[in-house]
């Protein structure tokens, strides 16, 4: 083999696009650009590559930016929708925690895993509801996803939408059979976690669905014991009339 040849391979080397090399592709992402991430999928740069240090492939980055073309680009171009990086995060999870709805739409739509969990045992449901994204909810729920799962921690959708007084949600829950009543690994229960955190209407929704206010966490205290300690007076009177103590 002559010299011009070798030349000319090694040109040829140097100009390929590593399949494993994400930054190009994930810069793209990150920028917006949707012709160049098409122009680069088109040279031949691998969509389920992975960027360093997050894990994230683009279709993660996509999801979590709502980059809805983007994300259309890469499952296209058949992108994993059900890769996880290193903290258990997926495109899924991450639109829901987001709330991009679009990209959760195309991504069942193509038969992405709706109960998949996250390291921390944080479900799509769980995550939706504790941001606050009542139409990704009421999207999971009539998709029967588990309405009563529970993380690593112990909380359900309903604990975490309580914690935050997300009350649309809550009743979307309570409607779909979630369990009032459920207690997370400190005991504590929906009640309590409205109660720690001032909800008033959280905790109003909850006593009129029949929720044990008196039931204690593994400490002894009660719904009404916490809000009365933290000085949440409306919302401690509220529980001792409906009976707490």
């Amino acid at each position: 083999m002559n010299i011009t040849v070798l030349t000319a391979l090694l040109a040829q080397l140097i100009a390929a696009p590593f399949s494993n090399d994400c930054t190009a592709l994930a810069a793209a992402v990150q920028e917006g650009n949707a012709d160049k991430v098409q122009a680069l999928i088109d040279d031949g740069y691998d969509v389920n590559c992975t960027d360093s240090p997050s894990g994230y492939s683009p279709l993660m980055q996509a999801s979590a930016d709502g980059q809805t073309r983007i994300a259309s680009i890469l499952i296209a171009n058949k992108a994993d929708l059900n890769y996880k990086n290193g903290n258990g995060n997926s495109a899924f999870l991450l639109a829901c925690e987001k709330g991009n709805e679009a990209i959760v739409d195309i991504l069942i739509q193509g038969k992405a895993d709706i109960d998949q969990k996250n390291a921390d045992g944080n479900s799509a449901l769980i995550l939706a509801s504790g941001n606050g994204y009542a139409d990704i909810v009421t999207k999971l729920i009539g998709l029967k996803t588990a309405v009563n799962y529970q993380n690593r921690a112990g909380r359900s959708a309903l604990m975490v939408a309580a914690a935050e007084g997300r009350t649309e949600i809550m009743q979307a829950l309570i409607a779909a059979k979630a369990d009032v009543n459920a207690r997370d690994n400190t005991g504590n229960s929906c009640v309590m976690w409205a109660a720690m955190n001032n909800r008033l209407d959280a905790v109003k929704l909850l006593i009129a669905n029949g929720a044990d206010i008196n039931l204690p966490n593994y400490d002894r205290l009660t719904p009404f014991s916490v809000a009365s300690r933290k000085g949440h007076k409306e919302t401690a009177e509220t529980i001792r009339k409906a009976g707490g103590r």
